[in-house]
């Protein structure tokens, strides 16, 4: 896989950790190879680096409700994309547009 831009740029690993120092926007290219030959596939703007939150920043949506328009499984269900774990993750079924909606009750 490449990561450009980032501290090291390319790795053999399955699930590599990948550091970035400047905020923007970066694509990643994986390249699978056997002896058919290799494929490769580039997502740009795949990863997004922001600079840390202000103190007194606030998730509203941490753990509340969300319904969402599909989900693959259980264990990609749409509350996992508000319970703050960056392990987890909700993902959707089909083409975009997918839809997540999330009830903020009386947070806002």
């Amino acid at each position: 896989m490449k990561f450009p831009g980032a501290k090291v740029e390319s790795s053999t690993e399955q699930n590599p950790t990948v550091t970035y120092e400047k905020e923007g926007v970066y694509p990643v290219t994986l390249t699978a190879k056997n002896s058919s030959g290799e494929n490769v596939e580039t997502k740009t703007e795949l990863i997004t680096v922001a600079n840390a939150a202000k103190d007194g920043l606030v998730n509203l949506s941490l753990n509340k409700s969300a319904k969402a328009s599909s989900f693959v499984n259980e264990n990609e269900a749409p509350q996992y994309a508000l319970d703050g774990n960056v392990k987890t993750k909700w993902c959707a079924v089909g083409s975009a547009p997918n839809t997540l909606t999330i009830d903020l009750g009386d947070a806002h």
